[in-house]
């Protein structure tokens, strides 16, 4: 049971961060060839031109249906967040052009747009509910850990009006547009002694291109 009304964010930034786009690409920004640097750069503004940055949250109590969560007895920030649909078809143009270089490089520029988006709107949940009393824990999305992708998708979206930002989900349990993220944040008494980190902790996928 919903225990808040949803939270419409619409004043998240636009901040994708350099040396996470050179990462995503498999390089640094000091160690990349300076005639990759006009491109990385043209995408980048691509990227602040095009991502349309919107998301929700609600808090809940906790959540019986649901596999993972119904273990938690406290209540359960949901949140989804997205840069919306013209980065990707921006990526689809680009390759149906053949400017594959330019194509790679927005779409990693839009899924670290949307990492961050996910971390700025976890530090406001996080703001937001943490009292003396209480603590907010890192964020985690479904198919991280032990939390099923198909499951976890539908208690999110099963809670949260997400067509109101313009996300949808498909019998697949993929978003749409595909720069969004999906994510629980568990809040607990502050004597539990949990606290937020890295969600990369929490997850056991060594070999994930966006580990940290």
């Amino acid at each position: 049971m919903m225990q808040t009304s949803p939270v419409y964010v619409d004043d998240l930034l636009i901040a994708p961060r350099l040396e996470e786009v050179y990462r995503l690409l498999g390089g640094k920004p000091d160690d990349a060839p300076a005639r990759l640097q006009p491109l990385i750069e043209e995408a980048m503004a691509l990227g602040r031109e095009l991502a349309t940055p919107r998301a929700l949250y609600g808090l809940f109590d906790h959540i019986e249906s649901d596999p993972v969560l119904k273990n938690d007895l406290g209540p359960i920030v949901l949140s989804i967040c997205t840069i919306g649909s013209a980065l990707e078809e921006k990526v689809r143009e680009l390759t149906a052009e053949n400017r594959l270089a330019l194509a790679t490089a927005l779409d990693a520029v839009g899924s670290e747009t949307v990492e961050n988006l996910a971390e700025q709107l976890e530090a406001r949940i996080c703001r937001e509910f943490t009292t003396d009393e209480q603590v907010a824990g890192a964020r985690f999305s479904p198919g991280y850990g032990n939390w099923p992708l198909a499951s976890g998708q539908r208690t999110i979206f099963s809670r949260l009006p997400a067509e109101c930002i313009g996300v949808t989900l498909s019998a697949t349990s993929l978003m749409s547009p595909l720069k969004s993220i999906s994510f629980a944040v568990k809040l607990s008494a502050s004597s539990s002694g949990e606290s937020s980190t890295s969600k990369c902790s929490l997850c056991d996928k060594q070999d994930c291109r966006y580990r940290r």
